[in-house]
Order: structure tokens, then sequence, then C-alpha cells
């Protein structure tokens, strides 16, 4: 089997790395071999450490790494790490008022359903929810220096009582569950039955290994830079060393990655191949039939997403990072990142027909795409002073789209970033900061004006716009409780200030903030407005090293860009579409508590 792109890729990557070894190793002529990074309890002037402050020498290599528990004296061949949470939520008026029909201009959050036309069950404006999660992160250590990670998710954000045995889908069910009622247990999610996904799903799996003269990683990984602005790895952030056991997103990346230390500096640079898209594979069409486990193939080149990935900074591991604020020296890591992704040709059919079924050869059409994504991040302390920022662009363009109707070339002009300080009182116990974050909208409505969500938002510019400029805040960056997380889906279109305040004592923690939101586009909002309100967030929490409790309250008062405004004749233009779904938005809350065990 011959796959010339792909064989002309892989050439690429292993001559720029080779040419990356060779010039590392020249440097080096004449000198000492070059030694790892220094971990904290090396070097000259280093004090005896215990088992929390020791480094991995992998994870300390790249910001992008796992950081992975220490071995310690006794070498283990299996490590599990995970969690599993318990959460329940519950949403007061997230529609803010409006009736969520589409025909009437849509609300930021659907309603219950027996507020929908032609439901005889009662009406309310609340919803009350719980659900579950168990993650599974084996590690398993084929030597100090070589390992293989693999994250799968057990149960992921099962809704509790959704799968009840005699309810399906497919209307199958058996005549001794002939009402839900009846049911007297539970049975797992299986996709196409009761649930559009399976009980297990295995997210990621990977290598990584320490060689001489740096570290190589491949297979399907977590992908995470910075702050997480532009790529966000999800619940565990290897760059600052914490676990959000309440986060539901999570950047992957098929990728193939070599990481060194550029010789006598600390500077650490890396180059990576990455697959963000293949088109349709063999083994998702009728070819692959008969065939059972056998090798699958990519069935054209031509749709193949190339993607190139390099980074070049200084990146501490997270323990390391405080070790240096704990001993009174200025910790700074930076590092500047940049991505570039091409593709010629795209298959929009997505095999429309079924998994199995034959590919649509006219599916197959010209797109013509360029993206180039520059990132530069930074994060300094001392003392109780910290600060951290992160500056992130898309740019580009695409050339064809005449399958979505547009007949002239895109550009695309993003631009997103934040910034944060803090400062700690008290001994540690009382930390605050202020966050300015900001993405850059675009000048055109959602198809339905009124459904705010991310999820929703037109694609493509609208007639007589050649320009994308809305740039998204990853998702898995969460910012509050309510105006990004669930009505807008992320930060999009936005400039937002929040000041935070977190109070602790011993394994309880106090937690405020105020998220103040202005939209950069204001006639991108439901009621073409700057002012998109204020939020204010509380928080009390209980932690040890295994244990997770806690609950949150959020409300959030709806400024001028959520309202639905009558049609006013007298200012011209085409009016809003709310019809009688019109007036001010009004005040939501939500409650939600969470449990979880780490491990």
């Amino acid at each position: 089997m011959t796959n010339t792109g792909m064989t002309t890729r892989l050439l690429t990557f292993i001559f720029v790395g080779a040419t990356l070894y060779t010039t590392s190793a020249f440097a080096q002529a004449g000198q000492q071999p070059m030694a790892p990074p220094i971990q904290p309890g090396q070097g000259a002037n280093a004090t005896k450490e215990g088992p929390a402050e020791q480094g991995d020498p992998i994870a300390a290599e790249l910001p992008a790494a796992r950081v992975l528990p220490t071995l310690g004296a006794r070498y283990e061949l299996l490590e599990l790490n995970g969690y599993l949470r318990f959460r329940t939520d519950w949403f007061k008026r997230l529609n803010l008022g409006f009736d969520d029909d589409p025909a009437l201009g849509g609300a930021p959050f659907p309603e219950p359903n027996g507020c929908n036309a032609g439901s005889s069950a009662p009406c309310s404006d609340k919803i009350g929810t719980a659900n579950m999660r168990l993650s599974l992160e084996p590690t398993i250590n084929l030597t100090e220096n070589t390992k293989i990670h693999i994250e799968m998710d057990v149960l992921d954000n099962l809704v509790l009582g959704s799968t009840p045995f005699g309810t399906s889908f497919d209307g199958n069910n058996p005549a001794s569950t002939p009402v839900s009622v009846f049911s007297n247990s539970q049975v797992p999610p299986l996709s196409g039955y009761n649930s559009t996904r399976d009980s297990i799903v295995v997210r990621r799996a990977w290598a990584d290994v320490n060689l001489p003269l740096g570290r190589l990683r491949f297979g399907r990984m977590p992908s995470h830079w910075g702050m997480g602005v532009l790529t966000h790895a999800g619940e565990n952030d290897p760059v600052h060393g914490t676990m959000d056991i309440d986060n539901d997103f999570g950047d992957n990346v098929d990728r193939l990655e070599f990481a060194f230390t550029l010789p006598t500096t600390k500077t650490q640079f890396s180059v990576a191949l990455d697959w963000p898209g293949s088109g349709i594979a063999a083994d998702q069409t009728d070819a692959y039939n008969g065939r059972f486990a056998g090798q699958p193939w990519d069935l054209d080149n031509s749709a193949d997403i190339t993607q190139w990935t390099f980074t070049i900074g200084q990146f501490d591991a997270p323990a390391l990072f405080d070790k240096k604020v704990r001993d009174e020296e200025l910790a700074l890591n930076w590092g500047l990142f940049l991505q570039y992704r091409k593709q010629g040709w795209d298959y929009t059919g997505n095999n429309a027909g079924g998994v199995g079924n034959p590919p649509v050869a006219s599916d197959l059409v010209r797109r013509d795409a360029k993206l180039y994504m520059p990132d530069a991040w930074v994060r300094l302390a001392k003392d109780d002073f910290t600060f951290e920022a992160e500056l992130a662009m898309v740019l580009g363009s695409i050339g064809e789209l005449s399958d979505a109707g547009i007949n002239t070339e895109i550009n695309v002009r993003q631009v997103g970033g934040v910034a944060r300080a803090s400062y700690k009182f008290l001994e540690d116990d009382l930390k605050t900061s202020l966050e300015l974050g900001f993405a850059t909208g675009d000048q055109w409505d959602n198809p339905v004006e009124g459904t705010t969500h991310i999820s929703q938002a037109r694609p493509f510019p609208g007639l007589g716009d050649t320009t994308m400029n809305a740039f998204t805040f990853n998702r898995a960056y969460n910012v509050d409780m309510i105006l990004f997380r669930e009505l807008i889906g992320s930060v999009r279109n936005a400039t937002y200030i929040k000041p935070k305040a977190t109070y602790k004592i011993s394994n309880f923690a106090l937690d405020f903030q105020s998220i103040i939101s202005f939209a950069n586009k204001p006639i991108s909002t439901p009621g073409n407005k700057a002012f998109l309100g204020v939020e204010l967030d509380f928080d009390v929490a209980y932690e040890t090293d295994s244990f997770i409790a806690g609950m949150a309250y959020g409300v959030y008062f709806p400024g001028g860009a959520m309202d639905h405004p009558e049609n006013d004749s007298a200012q011209g233009g085409p009016g809003f579409g709310y019809l009688t779904n019109t007036g001010g938005a009004k005040i939501a809350h939500t409650i939600q508590t969470r449990v979880g065990l780490k491990f």
C-alpha cells in the first residue's frame, strides 16, 4: 500500500528531527554530554527535597506533557490515576424568560419540555439534574524513561436515571415494563439503543520516551498550551499542575513530536507533525467489509489536513515553579507557539449514509484553506505576586466555500487573550486576583437571533462580508457559571473583567468572583447593545488529598445585549424577529454541587 502524501510528511518530520538532533550534537562537540533540565534538588544550590518536591524529568520537558506522579524508590510497572465525580445542577430561568421557539427568535437556553407548544405537562422555569463520570488514567512504566499513557471515561456525564431497563429509543420495550414506572433497574448506555454514546470511551493513548538528546511522544494525546485560551487539555492542567474535576472538555491531538533543550540554555524547543483530519477512512465505509481486524487506510490523501506545531520557551514542571517561589526566587516561564494548518480538498459528506456504506465521490470538494495560529504566553511569580498572560491569533484564508453557498475567498482574522494578576495575603490564606479577557467578534447574528450558544452560531459570513473575526475561547477555559459557560458556550465577541477572592481555612475554601461583560460587536447580540451583564458566583469547597466536595451558587443579571426589543419602524432596517417574544431579559440562577474522589 502506497501513501505518497503521508510518506512525504513523515520523511519531512524525520529530516527536521535529524537536523535538529545533529545541530544539538554539533553544538556540544568537545563539551560534556548535555544534561537533562535541572530538577528540584539538583545543581550547586540544591537542597534535600521531600517526595512532594521531586520532579519527573519527562514531565518537565514540555508544557503539553502530563505531570506524572514521581516513581519513588520502588519502581511501579503500572500506575492508576483518575477520579470519580458526582454532580447536581439546578437551573432557574436560564432562558432569561424567553420562549425558545425558533420562529419567535429563540432563547439562550432550552425551556423544559413542558413549556413547548402542544404539551399538556406543567411548565416550569426550573430544571434539576444529576450526572456522573469515572475517569481512568493508567500509566504503564516500561522503564524509568519510557511510559505509555491511556485515558478513558466510564459512564461519561451520564444523567442519573436516564437509562432505565425497558426504555429505549428504538421502541422495543419488553412486556414486563410497558411504561417506565415499572422499571426496577438501570442498564448501561448503548449507542443507538438508549443513548448517543457507549458506556466506555477511550479518549487518549500515547507514548512518552526520554532520549539522550530529547524527548519523543507519539499517539493520540492531550493538547495544552499556556493558560489554555487556544488549546486546553481539560481537567488536568499540566502547566499549573491542577485538576478540575468539574471540567467537561479537553483537546486531543494525533501527534508525532520531538522536543529537546537547546545546548547551554534552559530554553526548550519542540516540533510536531499532527493529523487533525484525514477525510474518510476505509473502516468507515464498505471498502473494509470482510477485513475484520486488518489494517485500515486513508481513502484519499487530497482531503488530509496537514498541521505542524512549533514551540520554544522556558517551561518548568509545576513543582519546580512552586519551589522557586517558596525559595523567594523569581520564577519566570514563557513560550511562543506556532501552528500551521493546510487543507487542499475536503470531504463534506461525513458518510451521511452511515458507517459501512460507500463514500460519495461528489462530496470531495476543493477547500484551499491555510491557517496560522501564533500564541505568546508568559508566567512570572515573586513572593506573593503572580502575573500570567496569553495572546492568541487565528489568521489565514479559506479559498473555496461553494458547498456552503459562498463564492468568494474568506479571510480569517481572529484575536483573543487573557491577563491575570494575583496577590496573596495572610500567609497565603487569602488570594485575590483580577482577570481581563477579550475575544474579537463579527457583525452578524446567529441564524436564530435569540439563541446565543456557539453550537448554533452562523458558521460563515453573511452576504457582503468576507472576513471571519470571531475568536472563541477554548471551551475548557471556564470563566463563570452561567453566561459564558451555559448561555454562550464560551468567551466569544466579548470583553470581561473578573475580580476574584479565595480564602482558605484548613481544608475549606471560600470563593467569590464577579464577572462584568461587554460585547465587542453589539450588533450581533440579541438586543443590539454592548452591555452583556454582571454575574456573581459564590463557592464553598472542602478538599483533602483524595476527597472533594463543594457547593456553588451563581446569579446572572443580564444587560441590554440579552434583551428582545420590539420592532421600531422609526429606526429603519430589517427590525427584529421576536414577534410576541419580546421584553427585557430576566435574572437567571444556578445552584451546583459536586462530590469527587481522586486517586
